[in-house]
């Protein structure tokens, strides 16, 4: 982006400044400007009172007598001033002795006049006419009067003018130069440094600002600015420092994404896997059940289960087939609970020893029993068995 000149940042402040000091400078030189004018006034007046005092015996003897020649001198004398306009020498019964006047073009003298110099007035006290009485030694009164008006404006204005025109020209090349000067300290001391950073901010890579740090420029290293580059910079450092962690995060993520995924496909695999192998294992144990169950109704022997518990939870059909005895009054049981309802000759002894063979998960062979049914028969018969592990070692029960 490029600045307009009135932009420029040490323009407005070197404008600022001289602003400031053409302000000051004129409160400062009005005080001048008035010493000066009343200076030129005093100068003014004590040149006319000094001319007068100088032909005032001329002046007189041309009245005493009515030297009109005499008189007229007197005055061309006075007209050699440039600030008198009108000179005039009267004698005392009324005549004039001699009288001459001058008109500017530019001034018309008359105040109210469409000429008239009112800021003269203003700046200037409204002394326009001298007199001078006119004595001679030989006559006891006054013998006439001297006249003389003064323009100020010929005189005191026109230096006035001057040295207006003076103070203001040479304060206006001082302000300029000095606007020069402050626009190139602060140009080259202020704008220019912050216009580099300027620029170097606008190069700043987004994606890894760490990288696009400021450079200090020489001088400011412990001034404001150098403090503020110092301040950006480690912004810079920080915002890609997070940028970067940022970064690592979201790749972590998305590493873990990946992974869950992985996870969560070889787990669904797996279980796919167990449940088509658990499900044959159902199937092979179905089918080993059925097997088991056929060979056992077909066999002349019978078969038994127990659980953890000791209760039966199966026997096969051979068993009720030879005994007749019903299926509610076994399955579900203890054999010690069977031992009290249908189990009729077995002794004390042997009975504690089965016992803590089941308890202590122990097998048994050939062991001896007589059971009846609910019709009175009584049936010997002899059975072995042997406890049942799992995977772990837990005791699932005898069969």
């Amino acid at each position: 982006m490029i600045l307009r000149l009135n932009s420029n940042l040490a323009l407005q402040q070197a404008k600022n400044a001289v602003l400031a000091a053409f302000i000051i400078g004129v409160l400062l030189s009005v005080p001048q400007i008035v010493f000066s004018i009343r200076q030129e006034q005093n100068l003014v007046n004590k040149t006319i009172e000094q001319a007068l005092q100088t032909l005032k015996d001329s002046a007189s003897e041309s009245a005493y007598y009515v030297d009109a020649n005499l008189a007229d001198k007197v005055v061309d004398g006075l007209f050699q001033y440039k600030s008198i306009i009108k000179a005039e020498i009267t004698a005392s019964f009324g005549t004039v002795a001699a009288q001459r006047s001058r008109r500017l073009a530019f001034m018309t003298r008359e105040p109210g006049s469409s000429g008239y110099k009112w800021w003269i007035d203003l700046f200037f006290e409204n002394r326009f006419e001298f007199e001078q009485p006119l004595f001679v030694k030989k006559a006891p009164r006054q013998v006439g009067i001297l006249r003389v008006r003064v323009d100020p404006n010929i005189v005191i204005a026109e230096n006035f003018v001057e040295d207006i025109l003076f103070i203001l020209g040479s304060g206006f090349i001082l302000y300029l130069a000095l606007a020069l000067i402050l626009f190139a300290i602060f140009y080259y001391t202020f704008t220019k440094p912050l216009k580099l950073a300027a620029l170097e901010v606008a190069k700043v890579n987004p994606e890894m600002p760490q990288s696009s740090t400021l450079s200090l420029p020489p001088g400011h290293e412990k001034n404001e600015l150098g403090r503020l580059i110092e301040g950006f910079n480690g912004l810079l450092v920080n915002l890609g420092e997070t940028l970067n962690r940022r970064e690592t995060a979201e790749q972590e993520l998305s590493n873990a994404r990946d992974d869950l995924e992985i996870r969560v496909e070889e787990r669904t695999r797996k279980l796919r896997r167990e449940i088509t192998e658990r499900k044959y294992m159902e199937s092979a144990l179905r089918n080993s059940e059925e097997r088991f169950r056929d060979i056992a109704e077909c066999a002349s022997d019978w078969f038994w289960e127990m659980d953890k518990n000791l209760r039966f939870t199966f026997i096969s059909e051979k068993f009720f087939e030879i005994t007749q005895v019903k299926r509610e009054s076994v399955i579900g049981k203890t054999r010690l609970e069977i031992l009290k309802d249908k189990i009729t000759s077995m002794e004390p002894e042997p009975r504690q020893v089965h016992q803590d063979d089941m308890e202590k998960h122990r097998p048994f062979t050939r062991l001896e029993l007589a059971i009846n049914n609910d019709d009175g028969d009584v049936f010997h018969i002899l059975i072995s068995g042997k406890p049942l592990f799992g995977d772990n070692d837990d005791f699932l029960g005898h069969h």
